[in-house]
């Protein structure tokens, strides 16, 4: 039994949010626990806002989250929209666009959403909660944090070294770098490399 709120110590009311998003989508989260924030427009920025300044809400919907550990009910699969902030959709010409990167969540570690092509180089925001894979690169990689923390692991002449790349902070790998990211806990990062790169 997960009823203890021992289980939601190192739980960010973030990632717990994040949780209940995978596991019922907004739909169900509203009907569990009526508040306009899960009904109108949600995002996950809003519901932030809102549980924070709200005492009540924030215990109803932590409930929530302790009763979903012991929920064995198939998990819904995760839309990686669900938490985006809704905005009319721009036509195919458009010169223009914003996003707000905190707001994306994809459904798997690494998952990611297009933001341009440069005659092959693409431009792409990836969301993670899992390391990748040790690899090195035959074209040039750049990253840019934009949430949470990722330790970029790097083999330099046989050796690892970790380079801590907090939100705001650029790393930049050339051709034959061996390198792998860790994230420390859930992550958002802008990575321009060119198409196909691994």
């Amino acid at each position: 039994m997960h009823s203890s709120k021992a289980h939601l110590h190192g739980v960010t009311l973030e990632a717990l949010l994040n949780a209940l998003v995978a596991r019922y989508g907004w739909a169900e989260m509203a009907r569990q626990v009526n508040i306009n924030c899960f009904k109108s427009d949600p995002s996950i920025k809003s519901s932030l806002k809102f549980l924070r300044r709200t005492p009540w809400a924030r215990k109803e919907v932590e409930a929530m989250y302790l009763a979903s550990l012991d929920d064995d009910a198939p998990v819904e699969k995760a839309d990686p929209w669900a938490n985006w902030q809704k905005k009319k959709p721009l036509p195919q010409d458009t010169i223009m666009q914003s996003w707000s990167s905190k707001d994306f969540t994809a459904d798997r570690a690494w998952g990611a959403l297009d933001i341009a092509n440069f005659s092959g180089t693409t431009v792409r925001l990836h969301w993670t909660d899992q390391p990748y894979i040790w690899h090195i690169i035959d074209g040039q990689e750049g990253f840019a944090g934009m949430d949470g923390q990722v330790a970029m692991h790097v083999n330099v002449d046989g050796e690892e070294q970790i380079i801590m790349l907090n939100a705001g902070d650029i790393f930049y790998a050339g051709v034959g770098c061996e390198h792998v990211a860790h994230p420390q806990g859930a992550a958002r990062i802008l990575v321009i490399e060119k198409v196909g790169s691994v």
